[in-house]
């Protein structure tokens, strides 16, 4: 009897401690979360090129540390032209939830090769509209919580 309860005392405890486990990024969250996000932000961009797009960051954040940044905006209003159909909502972050969040942003302007014809044509800018654009996932389904874009103001 005695082993018995030591199985049962180690099981126990085992899924007391797992119902943390849930909070936990799953293995490989990190490139999941860039995959999700590019292919979400890839129709918005003007080049729809991720070569001219570097990722600036992705890291596990709370809700807490970005609420101020994914709250209360229309993050499409400069992308809003190359968008079709409705627009999904910010969903309201949980202060103490963890999710990924992701953040890119284009690449400087470079030259074009010198085969072009005209040597004082300007250097190609691929992405003319878009500073940078913020994803937020859940790091359990991965899908998308929260959006944020920083447009270019001429």
């Amino acid at each position: 009897m005695p082993g018995r309860f030591r199985v049962v005392l180690i099981l126990a405890l085992g899924a007391a401690l797992c119902g943390a486990c849930n909070a936990l990024p799953a293995a490989g969250g990190e490139q999941k979360a860039i995959d999700v996000a590019w292919q979400d932000f890839e129709p918005l961009t003007s080049s729809r090129n991720r070569a001219n797009w570097d990722i600036k960051q992705v890291s596990l954040v709370t809700g807490n540390q970005v609420s101020q940044l994914y709250g209360g905006v229309n993050p499409f209003y400069c992308v809003a032209a190359r968008r079709t159909g409705k627009f999904p909502d910010n969903q309201t972050l949980d202060a103490n939830k963890t999710y990924w969040q992701v953040h890119f942003y284009p690449k400087d302007a470079t030259p074009l090769p010198r085969t072009r014809l005209s040597p004082t044509e300007p250097p190609a800018i691929p992405e003319p509209n878009l500073r940078d654009a913020r994803y937020l996932i859940d790091p359990n389904d991965f899908h998308i919580v929260a959006r944020a874009y920083g447009c270019v103001v001429y």
